[in-house]
C-alpha cells in the first residue's frame, strides 16, 4: 500500500508520528494508501519554515496570517476524499 509523506518547504519530508489516516478510493470505497498525521513539533516546523520562505521573499506576515493560510490549506476539499459538499 502507497504511504504519502508531507511537503513541507518544497520537499518531501516522511512523517515521524506514527499515526496514519487511511485515503480511499472514491469509486469503489477501498482504501488506497495512508497519509501521516502530523504530530505538534511537525506542524510547528511546517508553519515554521512557511514564515521563513514568506520572509525571504520580502514578503511580510503575521503568525494571524500564516495561521489563517494554514487552516485555509487544512479543510478538505471537496472530491478528495469521495464526500459531496454540505448543501
Amino acid at each position: 500500500m502507497q504511504e504519502l509523506t508531507h511537503y513541507i518547504g518544497g520537499e518531501q519530508v516522511k512523517g515521524t508520528s506514527g499515526r496514519f489516516a487511511d485515503v480511499y478510493n472514491p469509486a469503489t470505497g477501498e482504501v488506497q494508501a495512508k497519509v501521516p498525521l502530523a504530530s505538534a513539533d511537525e506542524m510547528a516546523k511546517a508553519v515554521e519554515i512557511r514564515g521563513t520562505s514568506c520572509m525571504g521573499k520580502g514578503q511580510s506576515t503575521t503568525s494571524r496570517t500564516r495561521d489563517d493560510e494554514i487552516r485555509r490549506s487544512a479543510k478538505p476539499r471537496y472530491g478528495q476524499i469521495g464526500r459531496s459538499p454540505k448543501p
